[in-house]
């Protein structure tokens, strides 16, 4: 998955574009983004929104320059597995705000009995 990620980053950041990286994340986000000249902007997972998004809390930041949000489930490290609202809301938010969703997800299938959402 480093590769991939790395990959899209080189492939459709430029210089200063934003991307929102999820808190606590795998480490190989924050180098992907700064190699490729990007712009970490990170995102909470906490245990008060059941270690998802709070797409609220997002926009009232500010979403002026993101590109890309990153996304990771089953999550590591927090454990924490998607449902299908989850993956709704996710692929509305990117939606409306014209943001590419990068699903990084490599421990589906180990984590998962049933075949992955995404």
């Amino acid at each position: 998955s480093k590769e991939g990620i790395m990959h899209i980053c080189m492939t459709f950041l430029n210089p200063g574009d934003k991307v929102l990286v999820p808190d606590p994340g795998y480490p190989t986000y924050s180098a992907a983004v700064r190699l490729s000249g990007g712009v970490m902007v990170p995102y909470a997972l906490n245990k008060q929104t059941d270690f998802y998004p709070d797409f609220e809390a997002i926009e009232r930041a500010g979403l002026d320059g993101v590109k890309i949000m990153l996304v990771n489930y089953p999550n590591m490290p927090t454990g924490q597995v998607p449902t299908r609202e989850l993956f709704e809301r996710i692929v509305d938010f990117g939606a409306r705000h014209n943001i590419l969703i990068v699903h990084d997800n490599p421990y589906s299938f180990i984590r998962n009995a049933e075949a992955p959402m995404s």
